[in-house]
């Protein structure tokens, strides 16, 4: 291709990231009676940081293990009370505590929410109220905060319901008074944004992305090839050291942790409550010699509920089974699974 040839396809190229950068930037169309609250782009949006007597939720996007995508910090104000211990008596209610704080992976509803933030928009104005309307809105006494981080600047509302409420609420922006309806749908998005936001997924691929899998268990690894991987419903996994011979039973073992669920989500560096999980089994994804992700699969024993003076001899002590990956913020809880240890250690040792 000629010089000039090449020149225009470079333009064409500069040109058409333009154009991608402008519609991403671009404010959608306004409704009909819409006013801009917080202005800013999506590039100029910090945090939003919402609480009330319950707790709170900060949302903004980070940068973690080069992957960039909105994360939560949630703080639980709950109390916890400690665990009765078998044969004693339950800890007073000054025992209790607050949960610890909770960095969680958002999932793409809260990259949806961080959008409608940028610019932050109300159905509705209606500028300065008197005490007496301020109080039928409840906003006179207000325990629930909004604070949008934006261009480098926080702007800190409070939001209040009326009484007898047909599920509206307001917002009353802190520095000049004026009051504004505040979108339902985002309200109760930020009230349930543990459950609503956050990201569950325990890997961000999918099957066709990798064609080998390691299992190690008892101290002891062994790896398999991926055939028909271009298929999730109908992929084979059979040793590497005889690809033509696929493995049902190490089919069936992966697809049950392939398809593990959390049942409870443990923020950034949290442990669960009894203690640091030991890892038992572990999972590596490759695309050839590339690593494209992990898994590790954690117990944590638990001390038997049963009081000594009742049991001559100890009862076994249950346990509590734990995963994390390359793509959880950390540890998370599953369901225990008698048999996945032992497979995973048969089908490691290839016995």
């Amino acid at each position: 291709m000629s010089g000039k040839g090449l020149s225009v396809q470079a333009g064409l190229a500069l040109l058409g990231l333009a154009v991608a950068y402008a519609t991403w930037q671009r404010e959608p169309e306004r409704a009909a009676g819409e006013v801009v609250v917080v202005d800013s782009t999506k590039a100029e949006l910090g945090a939003v940081h919402y609480e009330d007597e319950n707790g709170s939720v900060d949302v903004q996007r980070r940068t973690v293990a080069g992957e960039t995508g909105p994360w939560l910090h949630i703080e639980d104000k709950t109390p916890v009370r400690p665990v009765q211990k078998p044969g004693q008596p339950p800890p007073p209610p000054s025992a209790a505590k607050p949960h610890a704080p909770r960095d969680l992976r958002g999932d793409e509803p809260a990259e949806k929410l961080l959008g409608q933030f940028a610019p932050f928009r109300s159905p509705r104005a209606f500028g300065a109220l008197d005490a007496k309307k301020l109080k039928e809105l409840g906003l006179d006494d207000a325990k629930k905060k909004l604070v949008i981080t934006a261009r480098g600047e926080k702007r800190e509302f409070v939001i209040g319901q009326p009484p007898q409420s047909s599920g509206e609420s307001y917002l009353r922006d802190t520095k000049d008074g004026r009051v504004y309806l505040m979108p339902r749908a985002l309200l109760a998005d930020l009230q349930g944004a543990s459950h609503r936001l956050v990201d569950r997924r325990m890997h961000a691929f999918k099957v066709p992305d990798f064609n080998r899998v390691m299992i190690t268990a008892g101290g002891k690894s062994r790896t398999f090839v991926v055939t028909n991987g271009q298929d999730a419903n109908a992929y084979k996994l059979a040793p590497a050291e005889s690809p033509d011979k696929p493995d049902e039973q190490a089919r069936n073992w992966h697809e049950k942790v392939w398809r593990l669920f959390p049942s409870e989500l443990l923020g950034s560096g949290e442990l669960p409550a009894a203690g640091a999980p030991k890892v038992v089994v572990r999972v590596d994804y490759q695309d050839g010699t590339r690593s494209v992700g992990w898994l590790e699969i954690g117990k944590v024993e638990l001390p038997s509920t049963v009081p000594e003076s009742i049991s001559a001899a100890p009862a076994p002590a249950s346990f509590e089974t734990y995963a994390r990956t390359e793509h959880t913020a950390g540890w998370v809880k599953v369901n225990n699974d008698p048999n996945g240890v032992q497979d995973a250690e048969k089908l490691a040792s290839g016995s």
